[in-house]
Formats: C-alpha cells, structure tokens, sequence
C-alpha cells in the first residue's frame, strides 16, 4: 500500500471510486480524475468534493469530448501529469471503461503495471 493514491472514474463508473475514496484512510494523500462528456454528467459532485479534502486532496472534473490529437486530448498522459505532477509515484484505481481508447492512445500505455489497478462495478 502507499500514501499516496489517485483514483480514475467516469460516468457512473465514479461510483466504485466514490466507495473507495470513503474506505481509503485520511493519511493517504487522493487525487480524483472524473471524466465526463457533459458538466450534466457528473454525479456525486459535492460528495467527492468532500471526501477528497478529507485527504487533503483535490476532485479534477474533465468535462468535454475527447480530442483525437494527444497534444488536446484531457485524458492523454502529458494533461495527466499536468493534473497530478507525482502521478508516476502514486497507486492509481480506475475503472476499466476509463482507458483512453487505443492502447497506444491510454493514459495508461506507460503506467508501471504494478501500481495500476483496475476497478470493476460490482
């Protein structure tokens, strides 16, 4: 485990990260990643707000469509690392829709695999 965590949702996929956001211990510094098309989209806003600054952290809200030129693209790694500059250090959870598409196109395509976990809806 570490004490440092960032947690990937979208959709109603926000949902099981809101779980583990609540779970996660106060010690443990969280940042939240939450992909929506639409800012009506977004769901649990105030409750992710509020666990997060329990953990000092922060809820990063990517409201819009994805860009095919990586350069514009809200979910590409370069815009992950400008979100979270320690994202490389962190365990991050996600769930398995929020992938970025291709795998060369992933925010995830050169993540270390052993600090990377998938989330599935239960």
């Amino acid at each position: 485990a570490t004490d440092r965590v960032v947690l990937f949702g979208g959709g109603s996929g926000i949902v099981p990260m809101r779980s583990l956001l609540e779970a996660l211990p106060p010690t443990v510094d969280t940042r939240v990643v939450y992909r929506a098309h639409a800012a009506d989209d977004i769901i649990l806003h105030s409750e992710l707000d509020w666990f997060a600054g329990l953990h000092g952290g922060q809820v990063a809200y990517l409201v819009g469509p994805r860009n095919p030129d990586p350069s514009q693209d809200v979910l590409s790694p370069e815009s992950l690392r400008h979100l979270v500059p320690d994202l490389a250090s962190r365990d991050a959870y996600k769930m398995g829709g929020v992938n970025g598409g291709q795998p060369a196109g992933s925010p995830f395509a050169n993540y270390p695999p052993e600090k990377l976990q998938d989330i599935e809806a239960a």
